[in-house]
C-alpha cells in the first residue's frame, strides 16, 4: 500500500468517526485526563496492554467502549495496531484479556 492510499483511508475513517460523534449525543467522545493517561502507562510499564510491545506511539482505548467512562479502571493504553484491531473487533475475547491488570 503506498502512502496516498494510507492517508485517505485515515482520512475517510476519520471523517466517518467525526460523523458517528456529531450523531451521537448520548454518548461523547471525551479523552482521558493526563494524569490518568500517565497512570496507566506506569501501571503498563510503559507496555501494550494486548501485545506487551514497548510503546513509542500510545492510543488510550475505553475498556468498555463508553467513552464517558474515564475513570482510571476503564483506561489501557494500546499501541496503533492493537487499537486498529480491538475497535474493528478483530479480537474475540479482547474485553476479557484487556482487563488483565
Amino acid at each position: 500500500m503506498d502512502i496516498e492510499s494510507f492517508l485517505a483511508r485515515q482520512a475517510k475513517h476519520f471523517v466517518k468517526e467525526l460523523i458517528q460523534d456529531a450523531m451521537s449525543e448520548t454518548n461523547p467522545r471525551i479523552n482521558f485526563t493526563k494524569k490518568v493517561q500517565k497512570l496507566t502507562l506506569i501501571v503498563q510499564n510503559n507496555r501494550c496492554n494486548y501485545c506487551h510491545r514497548v510503546l513509542d506511539v500510545t492510543n488510550f482505548d475505553h475498556i468498555d467502549g463508553n467513552r464517558a467512562n474515564n475513570s482510571l479502571f476503564n483506561c489501557q493504553a494500546l499501541c496503533p495496531n492493537c487499537h486498529a484491531k480491538k475497535t474493528r473487533r478483530k479480537f474475540k475475547d479482547f474485553k476479557k484479556i484487556s482487563k488483565s491488570w
